[in-house]
């Protein structure tokens, strides 16, 4: 099927009979809102593990010094780390731009940005809105201004074959720039 579609960067040659449109629509696609939070979770994991670790190898480190620090690694792992979880979900994960996400929908392109049309409204992310993208392994990630975290999902199968893609990734190219880390 269209979703196992392997993306590969190497698109910047364009056939003369079928050249790359600066517009196009999508097919009608939505993404789980698992798939919505794994990638928020991995994206704040890679910028801050070092916000987890450190603490938890100073612990370690002090209980060569007196044994009672094992109450406060446990206490670390079994209380702190899962409240500081619960946190980047409510700051990360319950904003109004999951919607546009995980709610189905269409998507254009134009000029001025994407135009999403959901069944009973349509909303417009101009492409000042977008921080970036980044290629993952079976969807686009759009990521959208000012606050971090934020991504509109775009999965492969989205679109009608693999030109279709590969146009969007060029047309992504274009407007905004790709995020290669985290």
């Amino acid at each position: 099927s269209s979703g196992q579609y392997t993306l590969h960067l190497s698109i910047h040659r364009r056939n003369n009979d079928n050249p790359i449109k600066s517009a196009m629509k999508t097919l009608e696609f939505k993404t789980p809102s698992g798939e919505y939070v794994k990638l928020v979770f991995t994206s704040f994991l890679k910028k801050y593990w070092w916000g987890l670790v450190l603490p938890l190898l100073a612990t370690i480190a002090l209980m060569q010094i007196n044994v009672n620090f094992v109450f406060v690694a446990l206490t670390l792992i079994f209380i702190v780390y899962p409240m500081a979880m619960s946190f980047v979900y409510f700051a990360y994960c319950i904003v109004k731009e999951i919607r546009w996400t995980i709610l189905p929908k269409t998507m254009e392109t134009n000029e001025k940005g994407l135009i999403l049309t959901f069944d009973n409204f349509a909303h417009t992310i101009e492409w000042e809105e977008l921080n970036g993208y980044k290629v993952k392994q079976r969807y686009i990630a759009l990521e959208i201004k000012p606050r971090k975290f934020t991504y509109l999902i775009v999965p492969y199968d989205a679109f009608e074959n693999k030109d279709s893609l590969r146009e969007f990734v060029v047309i992504l190219r274009g407007k905004i720039p790709e995020k290669t880390k985290n």
